[in-house]
């Protein structure tokens, strides 16, 4: 039994967030401009006071549904790749499952950081494969803007809300499929980019997103680049056998840095993080449903989806497009 993605679908919220409105923060001491040159967003989305993650993973996963065959009672597992669960237990997954009343369903949250939907991804995959399970979805979704220190700016020109999810089906048609994976970790840069559990703090109430933003950008292209360039080599696949490419919607300017260095031009990247910022492990599938839903993947295309993460956490998912 193979794997593959028969269904799309994400949310952002309506409330936008300029890059007029954060330099307007008394505490930042950075202009729109220079927010705009440093990052290459425009601006980013913010979920409204009481919408919580596991709403924003439901509203995903319905608006997944809307164009598929499946009803929510026929999932078999759904799995949330979250930077912001609404609690440490029970799972952001338990939560959507109950809110959903997808009653023939089990689920659990994943945490790799902003590769969190793509581990997902592996791991569903394996799971069809096993015989597991038939029918999984696989959400992204965080809040990031409940993550933001509003005394220090580099957190915030850069996050923004949302969910993305896909829909992955058991297949054993050989051409529309998930073709390979690598999941890897760097683990040695913890203090990069990090943000406490009241397990190992002394004010969790003061706890706020700590990003050494410049590390992580020159991290981010390095490891992004040697890992392609990896999983091309040891399937002795170039860069031209692919349609697009879906990476991590960091910083605009670092998937220029990482394009260059793949010596493509930055077209072959689907890319949106200008309206909707970094959304953290939403960014991929969210990219994905935009562009599938514009018209600009199509069915038989080869795709490379590329994620990087705090840890760091690095994933790429090969697939042929299905739908």
């Amino acid at each position: 039994m193979k794997a593959k993605i028969t269904g799309v679908g994400h949310f952002i919220p309506n409330k936008i967030i300029d890059n007029k409105n954060l330099s307007e923060n008394k505490n930042y001491t950075i202009t729109a401009e220079e927010i705009l040159l440093k990052t290459g967003i425009e601006e980013r989305r913010y979920v409204d006071a009481g919408i919580t993650t596991t709403d924003i993973v439901c509203l995903a996963v319905k608006d997944l549904l809307k164009n598929t065959s499946k009803a929510i009672e026929d999932i078999d597992c759904i799995i949330v790749g979250t930077l912001t669960p609404d609690f440490f237990f029970p799972s952001t997954a338990v939560s959507a499952i109950n809110k959903l009343k997808a009653k023939n369903a089990w689920g659990f949250d994943l945490s790799a950081a902003c590769s969190g939907f793509c581990y997902g991804l592996s791991v569903a995959t394996a799971m069809i494969q096993q015989g597991t399970v038939r029918n999984v979805i696989i959400c992204g979704a965080d809040r990031m803007s409940s993550t933001i220190n509003n005394f220090d700016y580099k957190t915030a020109v850069l996050f923004g809300d949302g969910a993305g999810a896909v829909l992955l089906e058991g297949t054993n048609d050989p051409k529309q499929i998930i073709k390979g994976n690598l999941c890897k970790v760097k683990a040695d840069n913890l203090e990069d980019v990090y943000f406490k559990t009241p397990f190992n703090t002394e004010s969790w109430s003061d706890e706020k997103f700590e990003l050494e933003g410049g590390k992580v950008y020159r991290s981010g292209v390095t490891l992004m680049v040697e890992t392609i360039k990896e999983y091309l080599n040891e399937h002795n696949l170039t860069l031209s056998d692919f349609d697009h490419i879906i990476p991590h919607q960091s910083n605009l300017n670092m998937l220029k840095d990482t394009a260059r260095d793949l010596q493509i031009d930055i077209s072959k990247f689907k890319i949106n993080i200008q309206k909707v910022g970094n959304t953290g492990g939403a960014s991929i599938p969210i990219c994905l449903s935009e562009f599938v839903k514009k018209g600009e993947i199509k069915k038989g295309e080869r795709i490379l989806l590329v994620s990087f993460g705090a840890g760091y956490t690095i994933s790429i998912i090969d697939l042929i497009w299905a739908i």
